[in-house]
């Protein structure tokens, strides 16, 4: 059940008069529900107070302001919950030119993000180049790592073909969205091979197991 609106409302104004100890709003985060309607806006100030208390450009700043941004956009803070991610994005872009394999996949996050928040304010043609940056980056992972990106290249693939139809471009729309398909048939069908290979080993009895492998697919 969510929390009593007065009482979040209390809490809001506590921390906005006297903000809290990094210690204690690390607490509060971690136990803030999301999505939370009631609390939305003590997440947004807890998030607020976090991030401010950071080093500009570090990528602890930059994951606290994507948590920040998700919940201004909750609450309808639409330009800030922007501005948020943007700088988020920017922070991720220069962490990735020096260390890619650590940043590249929330850089990839990002800038999905910053999608979802251009869109939300009609700034399409914007939204349409973030989420196509985005889907490069996923390309690029999933090829190094298909087991773990595949699935959210495809993903960001979706978005940007419901952005291309927004924007009355059926034809690219429809073609992206043949992509995405064909790449979550490539990972259902690596999924089907390896747990065949792990319930159904070559050389061993296969019998009884049919029930547990069908649900490990799942």
């Amino acid at each position: 059940a969510e929390t009593n609106p007065d009482v979040a409302g209390m809490l809001t104004a506590a921390l906005t008069a006297a903000p809290a100890p990094k210690p204690v709003l690390e607490q509060i985060a971690g136990a803030l529900p999301y999505p939370t309607f009631a609390l939305a806006g003590t997440a947004a100030e807890v998030f607020q107070q976090l991030s401010a208390g950071t080093a500009p450009g570090s990528s602890e700043r930059a994951g606290l302001l994507i948590s920040l941004s998700n919940r201004l956009g909750a609450l309808g803070r639409r330009e800030e919950a922007l501005a948020a991610i943007e700088e988020a994005a920017t922070t991720y872009r220069a962490l990735a030119q020096a260390r890619p394999d650590a940043f590249l996949p929330d850089l990839a996050m990002s800038l999905n993000n910053q999608s979802n928040r251009l869109a939300d304010l009609g700034r399409r043609e914007e939204a349409l180049a973030a989420i196509e940056e985005a889907a490069t980056t996923y390309r690029a992972l999933a090829q190094a790592r298909p087991a773990v990106f595949a699935s959210r290249y495809a993903s960001s693939l979706d978005a940007q073909a419901a952005i291309l139809s927004e924007l009355g471009r059926d034809s690219e729309a429809k073609a992206v969205q043949q992509e995405a398909a064909a790449i979550r048939g490539n990972v259902l069908l690596a999924r089907v091979i390896h747990v065949a290979r792990r319930c159904y080993p070559p050389g061993t009895n296969a019998s009884g197991r049919d029930g547990a492998c069908a649900a490990a697919l799942i």
